[in-house]
């Protein structure tokens, strides 16, 4: 099946849709980069896979479409050589969510059904059908993106809740259905806000364990410091003992 890592890559590429008017996500880069060339030093065929993955996507988030793309498509061409279905998958995913980005609408829609082709999963599918169901909302196929936003709805998941709501209201609102667009827009805004209250929760409690983390650091340190010290001192004393 799909590793623990690929499944988060696709979840986070898919419903990154909800953010993407936020400032371009440049942070990074230069990390993946360097992972890269350990990777490829290692000869470690998966690591570099997947980190083409990750650098690519952090080019979408950059803005820069066609960089992406390049490696986006080195990771394909590997994963071709290894037969390396599952990252396949997710690949053509993240190729489909840049070419969309770029709003090359046949494009994304090609690369987003090669990548279900390639998935086997019923549970990984849903973020790729989503996106499906978007692309055909953008080309103005209405029924064809109705069907394929309701197989692809998962309710397990507050980010796919909220994806689901905002593609729906967008969907009801072409079609004339405006009090239905405003309920799902009411309940997009409610998924978000449940998200952003979630993640302020999570940074708090993740900047405390840094916290407890660096006191206890710190108090090592000072441990370390105050033994050293009474090594100094005893070595000091040894000096100065006479010798009988």
């Amino acid at each position: 099946g799909e590793s623990p890592r690929s499944i988060r890559s696709r979840r986070r590429t898919s419903w990154g849709r909800l953010f993407q008017d936020q400032a371009p996500y440049e942070e990074g880069i230069q990390k993946f980069k360097k992972a890269l060339g350990n990777a490829e030093s290692r000869k470690d065929t998966s690591d570099i896979i997947y980190t083409l993955s990750d650098l690519g996507w952090s080019y979408v988030w950059k803005g820069d479409y066609k960089e992406s793309r390049i490696y986006f498509e080195k990771g394909i061409k590997l994963a071709q050589t290894v037969q390396n279905n599952s990252m396949l998958s997710l690949l053509y995913h993240h190729l489909g969510m840049s070419f969309r980005m770029d709003n090359q609408l046949s494009k994304a829609l090609l690369y987003t059904d090669k990548s279900l082709a390639y998935e086997t999963d019923s549970i990984n599918m849903l973020p790729t059908l989503s996106i499906k169901g978007d692309l055909f909302i953008k080309l103005n196929q209405l029924d064809s993106a109705k069907y394929y936003l309701e197989i692809s709805k998962n309710d397990r998941d507050f980010y796919a809740i909220a994806n689901y709501h905002n593609d729906m209201s967008n969907l009801e609102e072409k079609l004339g259905n405006y009090r239905k667009a405003l309920e799902h827009r009411n309940a997009y805004c409610t998924y978000i806000d449940s998200i952003e209250h979630s993640e302020r929760d999570q940074n708090l409690m993740d900047l405390q364990k840094k916290y407890n983390y660096s006191q206890v650091e710190n108090d090592n340190h000072q441990l370390k410091i105050k033994n050293e010290d009474i090594a100094r001192i005893q070595r000091l004393k040894r000096r100065i003992i006479p010798m009988e």
